[in-house]
């Protein structure tokens, strides 16, 4: 580490290769809400004393993060009446990459993969 930052030497059939702070070499994990009957007016994920905006596609929200420690939290999602909904988030460990998804439809939140692997495709 130099300066608080990981640096990393790779070397290839270019010469010599310097990444520092790549965050994409870190694990990721994708945490994702689905509003069955399209209720949801904005989305926003509160995890490690941090918020983090979900991105709205369809009838989906998601948001893939490097989770910064280990922690808990949820996504707190705010409907079309004005009301709030929270989806509790269990305890995460940081840097495992894993998959958070939930359904929402009316006022009820229901996780479908409650974590897991991100990069194997299973939630166990």
């Amino acid at each position: 580490m130099i300066n608080g930052m990981k640096v990393i030497f790779a070397i290839g059939q270019f010469g010599l290769l310097i990444l520092s702070g790549c965050s994409f070499l870190e694990p990721r994990s994708t945490f994702q809400i689905t509003s069955v009957d399209r209720s949801v007016k904005s989305a926003s994920l509160k995890l490690c004393k941090q918020t983090f905006s979900l991105t709205h596609v369809d009838s989906r929200w998601q948001t893939t993060i490097h989770v910064p420690g280990d922690c808990d939290g949820g996504v707190a999602t705010i409907m079309n009446d004005g009301r709030i909904v929270f989806c509790p988030i269990g305890y995460v460990t940081g840097g495992d990459g894993s998959n958070w998804q939930f359904t929402i439809k009316g006022d009820v939140c229901r996780p479908l993969v409650t974590y897991g692997d991100a990069s194997s495709g299973n939630g166990s």
